[in-house]
């Protein structure tokens, strides 16, 4: 396997993660650990194509694909929404706590979801 192959695999495992953090009433966790999974999936498939930077915001990373439509966009917005940072505090903005977290989980599976379509029409 490939290190882009391991990232992509890591950011499975992540998903995985958050979803358990989700059950467990940590949506902080799990949307923290949501966002990490979706850039890495992303960071993963520019790294196939042979990307030489790629960036820890999603947005940036599915914004470099003509293929991503308005959905994904807004998922990326919401994703990054969601990365450490630690200039600020997490603050719920959707309807807070476990509704916000299940958005943001969400969002990460139709970004891997996406990777997953690129990689398999390359």
């Amino acid at each position: 396997m490939s290190e882009p192959d391991d990232l992509l695999d890591s950011a499975r495992r992540m998903l995985a993660v958050a979803e358990r953090d989700l059950e467990l009433d940590l949506p902080e966790s799990a949307c923290l650990t949501a966002h990490r999974a979706a850039a890495m999936a992303t960071q993963a498939w520019l790294e196939r194509r042979g990307q030489a930077w790629v960036s820890d915001r999603v947005r940036e990373n599915v914004g470099l694909s003509p293929a991503a439509g308005e959905e994904i966009r807004a998922d990326a917005e919401l994703l990054d929404r969601h990365r450490a940072d630690e200039t600020r505090r997490w603050e719920p903005s959707i309807e807070g706590g476990a509704g916000e977290a299940r958005a943001v989980l969400d969002a990460a599976g139709r970004i891997l979801a996406f990777v997953d379509e690129r990689i398999a029409g390359e």
